[in-house]
């Protein structure tokens, strides 16, 4: 079953996160284990943007936290938001044609691939 890792950032730049999510998207499409696409979201009211990232599996996902690309790209992350950003393999499995779980009415969407 596909599985949905969640990472969840405050005070990141729309334009610059957006950018640092297509990057990835270009280079690691067809690369990163499993990986199937992403979306971005961005909550004016709170400041914080919600990244969802799709894989075929929770394995996958797990096997992708472990590569060095990501490290690199967490890296790149972390100089764009406020604090730490959580790490590791949070998120939950559901069919990838499931809508995001929440409600997202006071969020913009500001990147969706895959």
């Amino acid at each position: 079953m596909a599985f949905t890792q969640i990472v969840t950032v405050e005070g990141a730049d729309d334009q610059a996160l957006h950018d640092l999510m297509g990057k990835w998207h270009a280079d690691q499409s067809g690369v990163a284990p499993g990986y199937l696409g992403c979306r971005v979201f961005a909550d004016d009211k709170t400041g914080h943007h919600l990244i969802e990232v799709d894989f075929a599996s929770q394995e996958d996902a797990r096997r992708n936290n472990d590569r060095p690309e990501t490290e690199d790209w967490v890296a790149r992350l972390r100089e764009l938001v406020t604090g730490d950003p959580p790490t590791g393999t949070c998120g939950r499995s559901a069919p990838r044609t499931r809508a995001p779980e929440g409600d997202r009415s006071d969020c913009r969407l500001l990147a969706l691939t895959g």
